[in-house]
């Protein structure tokens, strides 16, 4: 019998240690498979484009505010991807913004730990 296939999922951040928590954070997850990381929001739009995730993780913050274009963006490319746009700015004005700009949602950095997976999940239950 054929497993579920895995999600797969790209993780943008401009920190390192960032993307590692976040590895840490998805290994939780036996759905969910990891299948590129990006440092710069080019590097995002492209792993979007050439590796067609179907859950784009992105720090709307990263390259000096582009994290939050570069979402639109990988949006615009693949409209079933879903989009998570998290960053630390704890402001629901920032949350807004996000999601007018196409995330499916948003996350203040410091909920990561604790939000992460159930915001993932409920991203996942919508996906077609």
């Amino acid at each position: 019998m054929a497993s579920d296939p895995k999600v797969k999922v790209v993780v943008a951040d401009g920190v390192s240690d960032s993307r590692a928590v976040i590895r840490d954070l998805l290994r939780g997850l036996p759905f969910l498979e990891v299948i590129g990381e990006a440092d710069t929001t080019d590097a995002a739009v492209s792993l979007v484009r050439h590796a067609s995730p179907d859950l784009l993780l992105i720090d709307g913050a990263m390259d000096a505010m582009r994290g939050l274009e570069a979402a639109a963006c990988a949006k615009r490319l693949r409209p079933s991807l879903k989009v998570l746009v998290y960053t630390a700015q704890p402001e629901e004005e920032y949350g807004r913004a996000a999601l007018a700009k196409g995330a499916d949602r948003w996350l203040a950095k410091l909920r990561l730990s604790r939000e992460l997976p159930a915001a993932i999940q409920a991203l996942i239950q919508l996906h077609p």
